[in-house]
This record gives C-alpha cells, sequence and structure tokens, in this order.
C-alpha cells in the first residue's frame, strides 16, 4: 500500500471528534480497584526522586488541573523528559495510556492494513491521560502527519502529554504549521539542565569506572 492510500485509510478510520470537558482534579486520588498499584511504564521500572525534576513535575500538575492540554515537555536529550513523563503516569487520577511514538504510529498503520484495531475509539473515551513520548523521533512524512493530526483532534480538550526534544520553533518544520500551532496552543514545559545520561563524565570516580581506554596492540 503506497504513503497516498495508506493515508486515506488512516483519515477514514477516523470518526468526529467527542469533546467532553475534563473535572478530575490532579490531586485526587487515582482510581484503581483495592488492593491494585499501578505499574510504571515498561522500561522506567526504576523511578528515583533523583531522577525527577520535581518542580517540572508539579508544573504539570497545575497545567493538568487548569486544563491547558496538549502539554508539551521538550528539552535537549538527556534531560530527563521519560523519567518524568513516566512519573505523570504512575500519580496521574484515573486509568492513564503511556506509549513511545515509534509504538503508536506503528500500532495505528497496522490497524489501518487490518492488523489489530484502531486506537482512536479508545483514545476518545480515554479518561486518564494520554501519553505519547518522544514525538518526532524518525523521518517525517505525510501519513505520519495525519496520525499526529488526529490524535490531537480525538484528544482536544483532554488529558495529552506530549515528549520531545523538538523545540516549539521546529515542529512546524518536523511536522507541519497546523500540528505546530494545535500543540503551542496547548502549554508548554522546556526541561534544561545537564544532560543526565552523560553527567558521570564530570565525576573523576565514574570516569575511573567506566572509561576504559585500549592501547594498540603490540
Amino acid at each position: 500500500m503506497d504513503e497516498q492510500k495508506l493515508g486515506d485509510v488512516v483519515q477514514a478510520n477516523v470518526q468526529s471528534m467527542l469533546n467532553q470537558p475534563r473535572t478530575t482534579n490532579y490531586s485526587a486520588e487515582p482510581e484503581l480497584p483495592d488492593g491494585w498499584k499501578r505499574k510504571p511504564p515498561r522500561g522506567y521500572e526504576s523511578l528515583s526522586d533523583d531522577k525527577i525534576n520535581m518542580d517540572a513535575l508539579e508544573e504539570i500538575k497545575r497545567l493538568y488541573n487548569e486544563k491547558l492540554f496538549p502539554i508539551y515537555l521538550y528539552g535537549p536529550t538527556g534531560r530527563g523528559k521519560s523519567f518524568l513523563a513516566a512519573r505523570v503516569h504512575i500519580a496521574a487520577p484515573l486509568w492513564p495510556r503511556f506509549e513511545s511514538y515509534g509504538d503508536f504510529i506503528e500500532e495505528t498503520i497496522q490497524a489501518s492494513k487490518g492488523n489489530g484495531y484502531a486506537p482512536w475509539e479508545r483514545l476518545r473515551e480515554l479518561k486518564g491521560i494520554f501519553t505519547v513520548d518522544e514525538i518526532g523521533v524518525g523521518v517525517p512524512n505525510d501519513w505520519k502527519n495525519e496520525i499526529m493530526w488526529k490524535l490531537l483532534e480525538v484528544r482536544r480538550d483532554k488529558p495529552l502529554l506530549l515528549t520531545g526534544n523538538l523545540t516549539p520553533g521546529e515542529l512546524a518544520k518536523h511536522f507541519d504549521a497546523r500540528i505546530a500551532s494545535r500543540i503551542i496552543a496547548g502549554s508548554l514545559v522546556e526541561l534544561d539542565g545537564v544532560d543526565q545520561r552523560s553527567n558521570w563524565l564530570n565525576d573523576k570516580s565514574e570516569v575511573e569506572r567506566r572509561f576504559v581506554k585500549i592501547g594498540k596492540k603490540s
């Protein structure tokens, strides 16, 4: 199936939006069955406060309560965006959902080919926050843009958290102007600071432990 036909199929799978205002306060207790504990997203099982920007977490809670959706959390690589989004997932009221951008795109494409169910109806009815991590990863194209646009349409005025490396000014270049406008119309959280992944290079003891230099074989 060529990209044009695939884009037509994706668009055909999307019905008209349902706009239901949110009333749940973020500080409310998560609505989980007795004895249940929400699990962190796969790959983020070890969440500790030292990996989380707590100031940013409080700001996201405020934006959630003020219903300024979508919330776009952005910043350079290694600043802890995904860990922060995973923490939001655990703490958020109601039933949340967390997916990587790549997985969400692939799931939607496969559903358009008849392999599985399109996610739109589930996302339309989802009461909790839906997080899409690392939007914009990979080479952009028209059908990815169409999927991204439909996501923003289906989750209009509903809890939606997006994370990515793209600055607000780069969104239109990677996606298109309408997608950038819809994202920026919500709220923006910039996560700056040091690269947590390579910060060990500034620690002498960690450098001695992690850095190995192999000499030329004689």
